[in-house]
Order: structure tokens, then C-alpha cells, then sequence
């Protein structure tokens, strides 16, 4: 039943706050801050005009599923003031109507706006002051078509970067080259009318983690030099007809390559051979795929694999026998088969280190005896096998 937001900006201990389902609350005004009250007491009490400090001991405030919350406004009071001083997360999520909200936060680190609004108008007034941000998290704003350049910029060291949900978006910035190169993760999920990333991607130089999924129109990827790269997921981009080659290949610290349900896919680059690293290998649930590693042998400091799912014109069978009994760490292990395969390849019998297999797709009627030897097997897992 609360309406109003009580006087909290005064609490000189107060490290954590969190204000949820507050559903009949639609206005956060000058009461909760408590500056002017306080002003007009110093008056009283004769006390010189000094500067005033809310929520002097705040660092984390989240703004939680407040329905009905159309105005946040900025501490506003005639002597001078200073807000939110150590503040250094801020989380505002489930406010779809909330269309004005304040632009001073000196020390924030991590913003995370999940789901907040119908329109972009708090995540501009945000970004048209905030210069100490690493951590970046925007979900579900629906209005957000590019981010802005100033936002980046102005924050050069930012080291996190996730978008998500954001259904109109076309564009992440207009390009790379004013980003900080303090860079280090950046995942993009969701964003079905982005179709191709900026140019000057070379320019996050410090960048280990790239993730893109279910972005559907996507349909390519800056070919540039990420030499610090050392993961890379691109899932369910249905039009997506190449992978980057001029990456992978850079990519001399690539620990992780994880590759699925792109359909229009046809071929993996041909730098994959100096990959010694590489300890996580996903290929999987790419129909039109005529290009597999030549190879598997060159993995074998592979611990986690999950293959298959290819076009018919692969040798897969012959590819998967020839390759498993190298692959002595593994520990994780999905294969994609095809219906007519009515057996188990039965060199996974040599993978005593393995803890957990995936078969799908598979036509076995039954499981193989030689299973059993498989001593480090923890679980198993049978999907579609017909």
C-alpha cells in the first residue's frame, strides 16, 4: 500500500538498498533524498550553509518490478549537494512505464538495466553524465536502436559489455573506434534486427570473450584481428553464412570456440590447426556445414567436444573414428549422429577420462556393452535416438 517513498537519503550507515514491488508507488521525489529538510534544519539551528551529502554510504541500489513508477527525480536543493558518493552499483529492472530518472551518478561501476522501459529516455539521461563505468547490462528496452558513442567514450574503462532483448536494435554504436580499450567481455543476445556489427572491432584490443546469439538477421562479422581472444560462441544466427577467418586465426589464445544451430553456416576457418589451446570445441546443429577440421588429432588438449548435426556430403562417421582415441583429456563429450547410424562409434570405449556424454540423434536400439568400461563416466544423457 505504500505511495511514497520514505526519507532515506539521511541514513549516514545505510551500504544497500533495495526497493521492490512497490506497485503503488509512482513518483520518487525530493522527500527521499532528505536534503532539504535538512538545509531548512541547519537554517533553524543557525548552522552555515555547508555542503550536503545523500546517501553518503549507499554503494548498491536496485529498483525493482515498480509498475507504475513514471518519475525518478534528480536531488535538487539551493546549497550545495552531493549525491551518492560511493554508490557503485545500480540496478533498475521492471519499470516499463518509468520515463524520467536522474543523470548524477559520480562513482557508479556496474548499470544494469534489465527490462525498464517502453522507451530509452532514462538510459540516455544516464549516459549523458556517467564517466566511471566497467560494467554495462542492458535488457529488453525495446526502443534502443544504437547506443551512443559519448556513452563509451566517456567511459574508458569499461571492461563488460552484455545487450540483450533489445528487439530494434540495429546498430551497437556506430563504430569500434571510440570505445576504451579496457574492453574484455562482450555479449550480444537477442537482437534480431542488428544485421552486421561496426567496423574497428580490431580496436577492443584487449577483448578475451565475443558471444552473439539469436541475433537472426545477422548476417556477418567484421573479419579483423582480436589477438587476446579467447572465447568465441556464435549460436542460432540463422543468416550467417561465414565465420571470420582473419579472427580465429589471430586468435593465437583461443581457449574456446563454440559453434551452433546456424543453418546457412557452411565452413569453419582453415586457421584452426594453431590452436593448441583450445580446450573447449563446439560444432554442432550446422545442416549446411561441408568443412569439418581435418584433423582431430591437432585437439588434443581438448577437454569438452560437441560435434555433429552436418550436411551429408561430410565423411563425419570416418572424421569421429579416426579422431577420438587422441583425445585422451577429454572429460565432456556431445555427439550428434544421424538416424541410420544404428551403433556407437566404438573407439569412445578409449576415452577413460570421460565424465559425461551426450548422444543425440542417434538410430541405436540399444546400448553397447563395451559402455561400461567407460570407469569415469558420471552421466549420461540419450536425446532423439529413434
Amino acid at each position: 500500500r505504500l505511495v511514497a517513498l520514505p526519507m532515506l537519503g539521511q541514513m549516514p550507515f545505510l551500504q544497500y538498498l533495495e526497493l521492490s514491488g512497490l506497485a503503488n508507488v509512482t513518483r520518487i521525489g525530493q522527500s527521499f533524498y532528505g536534503a532539504n529538510y535538512l538545509a531548512l534544519l541547519n537554517r533553524r539551528n543557525g548552522i552555515p550553509q555547508t555542503t550536503i551529502t545523500v546517501f553518503r554510504a549507499l554503494k548498491r541500489l536496485k529498483l525493482d518490478s515498480m509498475p507504475n513508477l513514471i518519475q525518478w527525480m534528480e536531488a535538487q536543493v539551493r546549497p550545495p549537494i552531493e549525491v551518492f558518493p560511493c554508490l557503485e552499483k545500480l540496478t533498475i529492472q521492471y519499470c516499463p512505464r518509468l520515463s524520467t530518472m536522474p543523470c548524477h551518478f559520480p562513482a557508479v561501476k556496474e548499470l544494469k538495466i534489465p527490462f525498464l522501459v517502453h522507451n530509452s529516455t532514462p538510459l540516455a539521461n544516464i549516459c549523458s553524465s556517467v564517466t566511471t563505468l566497467t560494467e554495462l547490462c542492458l535488457y529488453g528496452i525495446s526502443e534502443v536502436t544504437c547506443l551512443p558513442n559519448s556513452l563509451f567514450s566517456s567511459n574508458p574503462k569499461l571492461e563488460i559489455l552484455c545487450i540483450s532483448s533489445c528487439p530494434n536494435l540495429t546498430h551497437v554504436v556506430p563504430s569500434f573506434h571510440n570505445f576504451g580499450t579496457s574492453l574484455r567481455q562482450f555479449s550480444i543476445n537477442g537482437c534480431n534486427r542488428l544485421s552486421e556489427l561496426p567496423q574497428g572491432l580490431n580496436h577492443l584490443s584487449c577483448l578475451e570473450s565475443l558471444s552473439i546469439e539469436e541475433c537472426h538477421d545477422l548476417k556477418s562479422l567484421p573479419d579483423e584481428q582480436l589477438k587476446f581472444l579467447g572465447f568465441l560462441k556464435i549460436a542460432y544466427c540463422d543468416e550467417l553464412g561465414h565465420l571470420p577467418h582473419q579472427m580465429i586465426k589471430s586468435a593465437i589464445n583461443l581457449r574456446s570456440l563454440r559453434v551452433s544451430h546456424c543453418p546457412k553456416l557452411c565452413c569453419l576457418p582453415l586457421h584452426l590447426d594453431n590452436k593448441t589451446l583450445l580446450s573447449s570445441l563446439w560444432i554442432s546443429n550446422c545442416p549446411q556445414f561441408f568443412s569439418v577440421p581435418e584433423d582431430l588429432r591437432l585437439f588434443s588438449s581438448l577437454k569438452e567436444l560437441r560435434i555433429g548435426c552436418f550436411s551429408d556430403s561430410v565423411q563425419f562417421e570416418s572424421f569421429i573414428r579416426q579422431g577420438i582415441p587422441n583425445l585422451q583429456e577429454l572429460h565432456t563429450m556431445g555427439l550428434y549422429g544421424l538416424p541410420q547410424w544404428t551403433k556407437l562409434p566404438h573407439e569412445l570405449q578409449q576415452l577413460q577420462a570421460l565424465r559425461l556424454l551426450f548422444l543425440s540423434d542417434f538410430g541405436i536400439k540399444a546400448l553397447p556393452n563395451w559402455l561400461g568400461k567407460l570407469s569415469s563416466l558420471e552421466e549420461l544423457g540419450l536425446y532423439r535416438c529413434k
